[in-house]
C-alpha cells in the first residue's frame, strides 16, 4: 500500500509527500479527504481504468496497447 504524508495545508492547496522517496506534490484542498490535517498519513491506492486509458489513448492518437 502507497502511503502519503500531508505535509503543509496553505490556503486551497495542500503539499503532499508520496511514497517512501517523499516525492512532493501539490494538490488542492478539496481532492483530500474531510478529515485530513498536515501531519496526516494517507493510504493510496491506485487502479487502472481500463476504459479511461483507452479513451486517452485514442484522444492523443496512441495506439499502443
Amino acid at each position: 500500500m502507497l502511503r502519503a504524508y500531508v505535509e503543509s495545508i496553505h490556503g486551497e492547496s495542500a503539499r503532499v509527500l508520496i511514497g517512501d522517496e517523499a516525492v512532493a506534490i501539490s494538490i488542492p484542498v478539496h481532492l483530500l479527504p474531510p478529515a485530513a490535517r498536515e501531519g496526516t498519513v494517507l493510504r493510496l491506492n491506485m487502479t487502472v481504468d481500463q476504459a479511461a486509458s483507452v479513451r486517452l489513448r485514442g484522444q492523443v492518437g496512441e495506439t499502443r496497447p
